[in-house]
């Protein structure tokens, strides 16, 4: 064998691992969000009907739930620090099996209080880690294919929201008892799923260097300063499901709509992006994802248009008009949410992803949730504030891509990579 010929089996193990990244770690997903999102279909019929609290003792059991999930992933980037990514995204979604069970069989608030403690903490270690993981496997120059990772871990939250909400269908016709059950199988399929990503992680090695990549502390103030400069993105999702529901209050029988058709789009758009990016990986062409995410933010912007015009329209047309701002703002929302997160968790320092992905979560969870709780406690200023971080979301889209050449090569090449004014050609990306 002479010198510089690659080892069979170390592509042999290359190849395994990102396969495993691509074709598990989103089945992993898609397991784990239809049981979540199937016992948040349920819960609101479990706590009236069977433990018989009121709508403001729900009201508090929602707001927990959000703010404690919120804290928890800090916990969970906090241990990816010490522990493997793959590992901390195992023991999570144990937790949460027991979390589920004990839902199943919860018959007064305690019990339940403690269920949802303990699949807060299970969902708090699972989502930075398997966020995490999936970024690690895919460092610089595997942009694309890494992309296409995150195209497809968004494609699943969507197929499980869609799943999960059959658990609403399914408590009605049985009881929430039934579904919490379900939700359960589908855990346990998560976990089993994900022990095997944890065993590829830690028996199929790579002895092989890992290629340079971009100066470690420029991508962590770039990546910082993009999760911050989506903060106005995800007020403007909050905001915006509650005005989307206003404008649909005179024609309640199309609520359906605003639950079903965002995430069969973003599906659909990310489907048809994880081909193209899949595709580019085998191309010359560059790291492409801050000027989708640029592009994701003006026609997320300019898909607000037909919404605030619903607003003001008679009930005949809002519905159609409203349907339209869906299918706009989910294109934009499918090419933002996941080449954000990849571009943010993308060539950071191995040992910090998970605290990355935990800060994305945390600044997106939290700017959602501020968004809708302020469009709930001033109704009627609610039109305005969307307008305003609308505008806000259309200006830094603009800047997001007349700084995407500057950011592609000053701060996302490596500090060893030519320039392109020195005469060499950088390496083609053509294999795993």
């Amino acid at each position: 064998m002479s010198e510089g010929q690659p080892v069979q089996g170390v592509q042999g193990g290359v190849i395994a691992r990102i396969v495993v990244v691509m074709a598990l770690l989103p089945a992993v997903y898609a397991f784990e969000r239809s049981a979540y999102y199937g016992m948040r279909a349920v819960l609101f019929l479990h706590m009236n009907r069977e433990l018989g609290m009121s709508p403001s003792d729900t009201s508090v059991v929602y707001k927990f739930v959000s703010i404690f999930g919120l804290a928890t992933v800090i916990l969970g980037g906090l241990l990816c620090i010490v522990l493997r990514p793959a590992i901390v995204a195992a023991v999570g979604a144990a937790i949460g099996i027991a979390g589920y069970g004990a839902m199943a069989i919860a018959s007064d608030k305690t019990v339940l209080w403690g269920a949802l403690f303990v699949l807060g903490l299970g969902q708090g270690l699972f989502k930075p880690a398997l966020l995490a993981h999936a970024a690690r496997e895919l460092p610089f120059p595997r942009f694309h294919l890494r992309g296409a990772a995150f195209v497809a871990l968004y494609a699943a939250i969507n197929s499980g929201a869609l799943t999960g909400t059959s658990g609403g269908a399914l408590a009605a016709a049985t009881s929430p008892s039934t579904s919490f059950a379900v939700s359960l199988v589908l855990a346990i399929v998560a976990f089993v799923i994900c022990v095997v990503v944890m065993g590829a992680d830690l028996f199929v090695k790579v002895n092989a260097p890992r290629a340079p990549t971009p100066p470690a502390g420029r991508v962590v103030l770039a990546g910082l300063l993009l999760c911050t400069a989506l903060l106005p993105y995800h007020a403007a999702q909050g905001v915006g499901a509650d005005i989307q529901f206003d404008a649909l209050r005179s024609a309640p029988s199309s609520f359906g709509m605003l639950q079903t058709l965002n995430p069969v789009i973003v599906f659909i758009v990310c489907i048809v992006a994880f081909l193209v990016l899949t595709g580019l990986h085998f191309t010359r062409v560059g790291d492409l994802s801050p000027w989708i995410v640029g592009a994701g933010l003006v026609v997320f912007a300019l898909g607000t248009a037909p919404l605030m015009m619903a607003t003001t329209a008679g009930s005949g047309s809002s519905t159609a008009l409203v349907g339209l701002s869906v299918v706009v703002m989910a294109i934009g929302e499918a090419l933002v949410g996941p080449l954000g997160m990849s571009r943010v968790l993308g060539d950071i320092p191995p040992r910090f992803v998970g605290l990355a992905a935990s800060v994305w979560l945390l600044f997106a969870g939290a700017a959602s949730w501020a968004g809708s709780g302020m469009a709930a406690a001033w109704r009627a200023a609610a039109p305005v504030m969307f307008v305003g971080v609308v505008v806000v979301c259309l200006v830094i889209g603009v800047a997001v891509l007349a700084l995407s050449r500057y950011a592609l090569r000053n701060v996302y090449a490596p500090a060893t990579e030519a320039a392109p004014e020195s005469g060499a050609e950088p390496e083609p990306v053509a294999e795993l």
